[in-house]
């Protein structure tokens, strides 16, 4: 028991020496860290860093085992103390407030005040323009123990131009002017994003920088040339600025698709990117009535005419992508319902010398429906004799014999008198008929003249 207590008490005051003196080194030096961190050590750094630790992990863990305990707990203490220590270095050093390059870099000064310059014929000076001094005939140099280093001309930065504007997830490439660099200079891209206080640096050799997957925004961007040991050569060229525009809106489907003149409607627009601010056009400008990210609600006006109009959304740069369309159709003409007639009823005929009046049930029929009378001598079928509006029809008769009667209901010109069934690829307008009806007739009585009497003689 006492020797448990003891190996634990070991462990724990090993892990809090390596912890304390630890933490005490990587404190005193944060700002070296934070530097190293923000402008030395890139991912192919950390990736090497990473394999090393890994390595000599692997290494420890082989050999922990063989060790006797009484060495084993120190040692691993100390080592759990240690590696703690370096995490919460590491997490204050990346939380803590980013330091400038000049800060942890800074740049040596020195003064030169020479009497006179010369350059060597051997040197060429470089593509833009550096000064270069110019050699005079004074055999005398004098220098002070401090000199300003003098910076050469800036790089003269090519295209984009001053304010493009890229398409988003177009390729972006940052173009300056070849500049001849010695063999420990580059060039350092600086591009700052609009809503951050300090640029992103891009170090390079060569004369252009591919930038990808920037989110949608406002950049600025500046070329300079530095030393390897981050000291400047050259001054910073003009600060360009750049924008990144947000995906142009997508046009998927309109809801309803059409409508029909002189009719306003209410249509829903969906599709993709609908940020703010965006336009809608179908045939006009329509006024938006209600938007989110997919869909755009508004009202197709009364006075849009029939045809077939681009359903257009655009953002503020003019973009938009649609292959969908809205349709103004002509208002259907109304078609007239047909009134339902029940048949008719025939009630009587009467015959008074040569002539029949036939009667039927009467009702009212409808503007421009008649009745149409049908006489026939058997076997004769019968045929349309007269349209009337009335309920009762004389006809005259010629030969004695059996006839046949019946009444229908017709839509039509009474001088085209034709009510027929639909047959011979003509129109039904036969929208009744009633059931026929037989009569006979015994062929006219006629009554002679009465002759008046002759004058009476007067005497």
């Amino acid at each position: 028991m006492g020797r448990n207590v003891l190996k634990w008490l070991l462990l724990v005051g090993s892990f809090l020496l390596g912890l304390l003196i630890t933490l005490a080194v990587t404190l005193c030096l944060i700002r070296t860290l934070q530097c190293l961190l923000e402008y030395r050590i890139n991912e192919v750094n950390a990736v090497i860093i990473l394999g090393f630790a890994g390595g000599a992990g692997a290494v420890f863990l082989q050999i922990l085992p063989g060790l006797p305990d009484d060495a084993r707990q120190p040692l691993l203490g100390a080592l759990l103390g240690i590696l703690t220590a370096l995490c919460v270095s590491l997490v204050v050093a990346v939380c803590a407030s980013p330091l400038s390059e000049e800060e942890c870099f800074p740049t040596p000064t020195v003064t030169v005040t020479p009497a006179s310059t010369y350059v060597s014929p051997n040197l060429t000076p470089p593509r833009n323009t550096r000064p270069a001094p110019t050699p005079t005939t004074t055999p005398t140099l004098t220098v002070s123990l401090t000199r300003t280093l003098t910076l050469s001309s800036p790089v003269t930065l090519i295209e984009p131009v001053d304010d493009f504007r890229f398409d988003y997830g177009a390729a972006i490439t940052l173009w300056s002017c070849p500049y001849e660099l010695l063999h420990n200079e580059h060039y350092q891209l600086r591009v700052q994003p609009k809503e951050q206080d300090y640029p992103i640096l891009y170090p390079t050799k060569e004369d252009h920088y591919h930038l990808n997957s920037l989110p949608p925004g406002e950049y600025k961007w500046a070329v300079a040339v530095l030393r390897s040991t981050s000291e400047m050569v050259s001054e910073e060229s003009e600060w360009r600025h750049f924008h990144v525009l947000p995906p142009a809106p997508v046009v998927h489907s309109i809801s309803p698709p059409s409508t029909f003149r002189g009719t306003e409607k209410q249509v829903v627009v969906k599709g993709e990117n609908f940020t703010s601010p965006v336009t809608l056009t179908i045939g006009v400008p329509l006024q938006i009535i209600g938007r989110d990210f997919n869909a755009i609600t508004a009202t197709v006006p009364t006075t849009l005419g029939v045809g077939t109009y681009p359903v257009v959304v655009q953002d503020s740069n003019g973009r938009g992508v649609s292959s969908v369309s809205f349709m103004v159709e002509e208002l259907p003409t109304a078609i007239p319902t047909r009134p339902v007639y029940s048949p008719p009823v025939l009630t009587e005929n009467s015959i008074i010398g040569c002539n029949v009046t036939l009667r039927w049930q009467c009702f009212t029929l409808d503007e421009g429906d008649w009745f149409a009378v049908r006489v026939g001598k058997v076997p004769d079928v019968p045929h349309s004799q007269a349209w009337v509006e009335v309920c009762e029809y004389t006809y005259t008769l010629s030969d004695a014999g059996d006839y046949v009667w019946e009444v229908a209901i017709c839509r039509g010109d009474p001088a085209d008198a034709y009510c027929g069934n639909g047959g011979n690829g003509k129109e039904d307008n036969e929208l009744a008929v009633s059931k026929r009806s037989t009569f006979s007739f015994g062929g006219c009585v006629l009554r002679p003249t009465p002759i008046p009497p002759p004058p009476t003689p007067t005497s």
